[in-house]
């Protein structure tokens, strides 16, 4: 008794100081524009600083000894709770973002959020110091910042043109003060390529490695003069549109056209150059060809299976190949000297005429495509220098169809495998629900024991072993099910059939749940004949079987009756049923039985759990042995699972 009394004085004594500290904070924390506040181990206000009064709309003096269930939503209370459980469990300071509404308005605000333990001159958590700073205006400014970044790269990267951005080691002056071959020679040595996208290293045949720090001594080795060419008139200029000859990294030619633009500094100094071009070297080829040699061209685009013509200023054709001529099976007699309004419909002539003049009209390659039946055309035009300063439109049709179909193939899979990840997404999310159901009933439990042993009674004290029984069993079940899945999904369980006699292993599985069926005066029967033998993997019957009786056990009231029946069907197939006189089901619960993101969570006839997931694994397993599973039920009158499985041979 005495030690009690000095215990009691301590705690007086504890309690006296621990106020006074209380008093100190208070005047700490209404001085701080952060939002501060403190609360027990048990998520009770202790106090709060005048910045929370003006936003949660509640004063101090209304606030100490409520939780934040007190007033605010379910929702928003149990994140805030959670905070702080976390926080007291680690016992250090735990950080998070989160976003407060301003019961003035109803308007939310970014918040950075510290919580931290306190504890008495013991060291023992006595509640959470938390203090949350307004960082809306901060992360608005950044959230732009990143946005207009991904845009810009994304750009970049994406681009089916080349970009580039050569970059010099510092600031140089380009005007008539200045002696401009020296500034040239410093150039050609120290601008260095410093970005690059993936259409640039294409074209190059290049590796990002080999491009990145790159000279314009580096790029025109082969033509250092040609190189100066272009630069000084890129300086004197500040932009240029140039069509040139380049070499690849494999040393190929290649022919470029691009646009190309300096860089200066607030000072007009330049300090580089960015540039966008694209591969003509296709382009500058069937030219050239056109104009060494009408003959040669025609050899060469007869060999090609992609349909190629040549029209004149006049939009009539010119040439063209073998594969235009049977594609539209007009012999070439009757194509050449006509437009399209003659060999064509209006319709298509028209859409034709239409990408003709946009052809004539810029020096960019004209791609469109068009579905023609079943088939899908690809169709690239490009300005073509005739005779007499005069233009004409070549161009080629590729029959793109097959592509397009891969590619709706490919679409078709992604959309598949984003169901098959809101399928998985939604399995977990039941997981998680139906897994802390148990916890939290068998937690429960081991708290009425711990702070109330004292005051039950043996008779109490069993019923409370018991549930704890239950749950843990229940606990078990579901883990069994969810390892089980797990391993299933990833491949790790072994497929090995082997000939077992059906009557044996049911009475195996009987005894399992000799104890289950016997708390709930449920008699177990099979009419099974001793000479059925079935072909399964011995681990993944078990599992499937054990899941039918225990969900038959779970859904069949106290009294009631279970019955495992089995006949050869046909050559090979043996069909097993299990049979109940349950609660039975309605149309709908059947029809989503089986289906992961279906489950409707019942409650067996004494209270126990269900999250349907033995039903899933049982259909994986069956058909893994090419058997299929099916119910027929009725509400009120119990149930029945019918699955079809080899028979042993």
């Amino acid at each position: 008794m005495k030690d009690l009394d000095k215990t009691k004085e301590e705690l007086l004594k504890e309690l006296t100081e621990l106020r006074k500290k209380e008093e100190l904070l208070k005047i700490l924390v209404h001085n701080i524009p952060d939002i501060v506040w403190i609360k027990d181990e048990k998520g009770t206000y202790l106090l709060c600083n005048e910045v929370f009064e003006n936003i949660f709309g509640l004063k101090e003096t209304e606030l100490i000894g409520k939780s934040d269930f007190d007033f605010l939503d379910k929702q928003t209370a149990t994140f805030y709770s959670q905070k702080d459980k976390i926080a007291l469990k680690e016992g250090k300071a735990c950080d998070n973002e989160e976003w407060i509404k301003f019961v003035s308005d109803g308007h939310e605000e970014l918040f950075e959020t510290i919580k931290k333990p306190i504890y008495d001159s013991t060291n023992n958590i006595i509640g959470v110091l938390g203090i949350a700073r307004n960082i809306n205006e901060r992360t608005k400014i950044e959230e732009q910042l990143r946005l207009s970044e991904e845009k810009l790269e994304l750009f970049f990267s994406q681009s089916l043109d080349g970009f580039f951005f050569m970059m010099l080691d510092k600031p140089i002056e380009w005007n008539d003060t200045v002696n401009k071959e020296r500034i040239l020679d410093y150039v050609f040595s120290h601008q260095f390529i410093t970005k690059i996208n993936d259409a640039m290293l294409d074209q190059y045949l290049a590796k990002r490695e080999q491009f990145i720090g790159l000279t314009p001594n580096d790029l025109f080795a082969h033509n250092i003069e040609y190189g100066k060419t272009l630069w000084r008139e890129l300086f004197d200029k500040g932009q240029i549109h140039i069509i040139s000859n380049e070499k690849r990294f494999d040393q190929s030619d290649m022919w470029v056209e691009g646009d190309y633009n300096c860089i200066y500094d607030s000072n007009k100094r330049i300090i580089g150059h960015f540039g966008i071009q694209r591969d003509i070297t296709e382009r500058k080829r069937i030219e050239n060809a056109l104009i060494e040699s009408e003959n040669r061209y025609s050899a060469f685009i007869n060999s090609s299976k992609d349909m190629t013509f040549l029209k004149d200023d006049n939009l009539r054709y010119l040439i063209i190949n073998n594969a235009f001529a049977s594609f539209f099976s007009i012999s070439e007699d009757k194509i050449i000297g006509h437009s399209d309004f003659e060999i064509m419909g209006e319709e298509s002539a028209k859409k034709c005429y239409e990408s003709d003049q946009k052809a004539l009209l810029t020096n960019d390659l004209v791609i469109s495509n068009e579905q023609i039946g079943k088939t899908i055309f690809s169709t690239h035009k490009f300005k073509v220098p005739l005779s007499n300063a005069k233009f004409g439109v070549g161009g080629t049709i590729r029959d793109i169809t097959e592509q397009m179909e891969i590619r709706k193939q490919l679409l078709e899979q992604a959309e598949k495998l984003k169901e098959l990840n809101s399928t998985k997404d939604k399995f977990l999310s039941i997981i998680s629900h139906d897994l802390r159901n148990p916890f939290n009933a068998f937690l429960g439990l081991t708290k009425i024991i711990a702070e109330n042993l004292h005051e039950l009674t043996l008779d109490e004290i069993q019923k409370i072993a018991v549930s704890m029984q239950n749950s843990a069993e229940n606990l078990s079940s579901l883990l069994e099910n969810l390892l089980t899945w797990s391993q299933s999904q990833r491949g790790l369980i072994r497929f090995n059939p082997e000939l077992i006699l059906l009557a044996e292993k049911v009475n195996s599985i009987f005894d399992i749940f000799y104890d289950s069926a016997s708390k709930k005066s449920i008699n177990l029967y099979h009419t099974i004949s001793n000479d059925i033998v079935i072909k399964a993997d011995a681990q993944m019957f078990d599992s499937l079987l054990q899941n039918l009786v225990f969900n038959a056990i779970k859904f069949t009231p106290k009294s009631g009756k279970i019955t495992i029946q089995a006949s050869v069907i046909e050559e090979g197939t043996v069909q097993i049923s299990v049979i109940d006189n349950g609660i039975g089901m309605n149309s709908k619960i059947i029809d989503n039985l089986f289906q992961i993101n279906s489950q409707e969570n019942r409650i067996g006839t004494d209270g126990e759990p269900s999250s349907g997931l033995g039903l899933i694994i049982c259909k994986e397993y069956i058909e893994r042995h090419n058997g299929k599973i099916w119910a027929e039920s009725e509400e009120g009158k119990g149930s029945a699972f019918h699955f079809t499985i080899p028979a042993g041979i």
